[in-house]
């Protein structure tokens, strides 16, 4: 199979490699759409074989949305029988795996996966602020630092459903869309008492978010989307052990999202599709575009 590959330190590959065993507990997915502003994790495709363990109703051909480990997790240990998307085809873990809703297209289908599970691990397990669907006691401001990434509109719709506040920061000509999403842009931040926030933008510089928010204090949480899989994971900076809350609660998070996304209360990052053209190989044009900056308030997405 294909399937790009980062193999270094801004060289990125799409090598021939071997279709990856079908465990008990996965689903080989034939990809229709990758989003490439994570150069992976999210897919949609449709089911060409289950596994023994699957109980979910998948079938051959059943339509589904998933998320795996990227290309960018290039270390052996992790991806020992695992899958990169984008790649063609994957194998998707059964509990990373929904039914995709007949309405939605592929391209707008394979934005919400990443960013949702981060923002649930984020807000609602790390910072404990109330669920979407659960009202806030109280309508205290959280910072969005950087408000217009995928991950950031996801995050302002979550917070602002409980009825909590949001201050954001955002590029300028992004300023009209995320007011659209109800927030405050950081003009008013300066009024921050110690209150919580989520930072969308990685790597981190610490020293400069601190310089421009001082008001924002507390100990730094940090949320690894890949501990969901409940295993493992290698890093060149370190490893991180299994978690099995982190898995239980993304099943929460993404059953609420679904349900929220179904009817119209939180709305998809817009898609972009095809940028250069269709392909695996022109997601890594994708990569390029995202390197020089000319993303924004949106998501890279490619046709399979």
């Amino acid at each position: 199979m294909k399937a790009i590959d980062i193999v270094d330190e801004g060289r990125a590959e799409m090598p021939e490699l071997p279709i990856p065993m079908l465990r008990d507990e996965h689903v080989h997915v034939r990809v229709t759409a990758v989003p490439g502003v994570r150069c992976g994790c999210d897919h949609v495709g449709v089911v060409e074989e289950v596994g023994s363990k699957v109980t979910k109703p998948f079938r051959k051909g059943h339509r589904i949305v998933g998320f795996v480990y990227e290309a960018q997790v290039s270390f052996k240990e992790t991806r020992q029988n695992q899958s990169l998307a984008p790649s063609q085809p994957i194998s998707s873990p059964r509990e990373m795996c929904r039914s995709s809703p007949d309405d939605v297209s592929d391209e707008k289908a394979a934005t919400p996966g990443i960013s949702i599970t981060t923002v649930g691990q984020g807000l609602n397990k790390s910072l404990k602020l109330p669920l979407p669907t659960e009202p806030a006691a109280e309508r205290d401001p959280i910072l969005s630092h950087g408000g217009s990434t995928a991950t950031g509109i996801f995050g302002i719709q979550f917070v602002k459903l409980p009825g909590l506040r949001v201050i954001t920061t955002c590029s300028p000509h992004n300023s009209d869309y995320l007011r659209s999403l109800g927030v405050v842009i950081r003009a008013l931040s300066d009024g921050l008492r110690r209150e919580p926030g989520l930072g969308t933008i990685v790597p981190v510089d610490e020293e400069a978010l601190c310089r421009e928010h001082p008001n924002v204090r507390g100990p730094p949480l940090v949320t690894l989307g890949y501990e969901i899989f409940s295993e493992r994971c290698a890093f060149s900076w370190g490893k991180s052990p299994p978690k099995r809350d982190e898995f239980e609660f993304t099943g929460l998070s993404w059953e609420t999202s679904r349900g929220l996304l179904a009817r119209g209360l939180i709305r998809r990052v817009a898609p972009v599709v095809n940028r250069g053209r269709a392909g695996l190989e022109d997601a890594l044009v994708g990569l390029e575009e995202l390197r020089n900056g000319r993303v924004s308030a949106g998501q890279l997405v490619y046709a399979l």
